[in-house]
């Protein structure tokens, strides 16, 4: 068994959905520092891997595709919607 973190939205009661993507991962990393085996952190990717990444999806018929900007803090919009990319077409 395989788990991969990818995000530290909340620790100790304190809400962290406010911070940047890139300093949650720093946290998370600190929190997870000397993790079993098979526990794996997500890398924040970087650059123009958007368009790979999204055909790649498709390709595996993924449903959707949640991100963030490394920057970026959770905005309430995207606590309701979600930041996330349809691969498929919506199923009735």
């Amino acid at each position: 068994m395989q788990l991969h973190a990818f995000d530290l939205i909340a620790i100790g009661g304190e809400d962290l959905r406010q911070l940047p993507l890139e300093m949650r991962k720093t946290n998370l990393a600190r929190l997870l520092r000397g993790r079993p085996e098979g526990m794996f952190i997500a890398p924040l990717e970087s650059g123009a891997t958007g368009p790979d990444l999204f055909r790649a999806a498709s390709d595996l018929r993924l449903e959707c595709i949640v991100s963030s900007a490394a920057t970026a803090a959770i905005s309430p919009a995207a606590r309701v919607n979600g930041s996330r990319s349809r691969t498929t077409p919506i199923r009735p």
